[in-house]
């Protein structure tokens, strides 16, 4: 976005949506991005976007004019978003949406001896060779069952170590995680962690896209799906497709923030963004207890038993509280090197534009208190 003008602003806006904006004005702007953060009377918010909301004419031309390509706002604190979509095409059909190759993997899914997350559990492929096509490595002999990390969610962290977030959340994220893949009978050690017994060895499907320290990132499906396709072979599967996955039904419900990274094309991570929105504005799940956008890290117990936060954080966090006793000077020692990796990321509203973990939260100088100023789905990371 070319430098900003609030006049010529404030005229497109009128101009386009036709609505009396004298009470409107713009109240922050977020240096170096394309986030305006507008203030007025509720009736009037409302009338911009429902003109806005008329046609995706009327949003591309407001794009046009602005630099702006997607609108979210607030109101009794229920978010909703409008992005605009691609221009279609001359015959009059909407452009075509890229055609993103996955490696299906079929084989079972594992938690007997193991300590199953929300977003991440064993799995072993009916053939190792299948793994081929993902990476070398991935899996051998000794070692068939592999750790997935599901792609695009993140759910409250049942253990990092000896240590775990709001266990209720985290749970609660789990198990319907191993319900939706009809994994029962569980039975849990005393540390209601490790697994001592379960009816799993169900059947599931993987849509794999890349590997991170060797872990297959993947959208996950409950038994034999794509039929057609053998094990380790390529699919394109329609975004609906990828919207039925255990991922996003972690989203739909609530049970997961959603957590993006490059690899995940933008037409999914929009229709994931949705996903996310509705449970927001519904209540579901974790989001009426979410504490991320304003929390304390007095001591370990804030952030394992008392606030839940998006656990991207939490996991920078923990290590730096278990050192000093608390979070005071979290966000300086982040972005000076001295409190773990300061993830490289971009936002959604300035694409291309490269911040740090440390540029999305805010914290006062010896203050235990930290905010995150941006939603996490508005974060797409390295």
């Amino acid at each position: 976005m070319e430098k900003f003008n609030e006049k010529e602003f404030i005229a497109a806006l009128e101009r386009i949506t036709g609505s009396d904006i004298s009470e409107v004005r713009v109240i922050s702007i977020d240096p170096g991005s394309t986030k305006i953060i507008i203030e007025g009377p509720v009736n009037t918010i409302q009338s911009i976007i429902v003109h806005l909301k008329k046609s995706q004419h009327t949003l591309h031309e407001f794009a046009t004019a602005t630099g702006l390509i997607k609108v979210r706002w607030e109101i009794d604190k229920k978010r909703y978003e409008l992005s605009v979509s691609p221009p279609e095409s001359s015959a009059g059909l909407p452009a075509a949406t890229p055609q993103i190759r996955y490696t299906l993997i079929r084989g079972t899914f594992h938690v007997d001896g193991y300590q199953p997350d929300g977003d991440s559990l064993r799995f072993e492929a009916d053939s190792l060779s299948d793994w081929n096509s993902v990476g070398n490595n991935v899996a051998g002999a000794a070692h068939p069952r592999v750790q997935l990390r599901f792609q695009g969610i993140n759910t409250p962290e049942v253990h990092v170590g000896t240590n775990h977030q709001p266990l209720e959340l985290a749970y609660a994220a789990r198990d319907r995680m191993l319900e939706i893949l009809n994994i029962t009978n569980v039975q849990y050690g005393p540390s209601g962690k490790s697994v001592t017994s379960a009816n799993d060895g169900k059947r599931g499907t993987l849509l794999v896209t890349g590997l991170t320290w060797r872990r297959p990132i993947c959208f996950v499906f409950a038994g034999n799906r794509f039929n057609g396709v053998s094990g380790g072979g390529s699919y394109s599967p329609t975004v609906s497709q990828l919207c039925s996955s255990v991922n996003a039904v972690l989203l739909k419900e609530g049970h997961a923030y959603p957590l993006y990274y490059q690899g995940l094309d933008a037409v999914t991570r929009d229709e994931l963004t949705n996903l996310v929105i509705d449970a927001y504005n519904g209540n579901k799940g974790l989001w009426p207890f979410d504490r991320s956008h304003n929390f304390r890290a007095r001591n370990l117990t804030d952030i394992e038993d008392y606030y839940c936060i998006f656990p991207k954080i939490f996991r920078r966090l923990l290590p730096y509280v278990k050192r000093h006793g608390s979070g005071a000077g979290f966000v300086n020692a982040l972005e000076n090197g001295q409190a773990g990796e300061n993830d490289r990321l971009e936002l959604t509203t300035n694409p291309g534009v490269k911040i740090r973990l440390s540029d999305t939260l805010q914290q006062s100088r010896n203050s235990n208190k930290i905010k995150m100023v941006y939603d996490p789905e508005d974060m797409i990371f390295d």
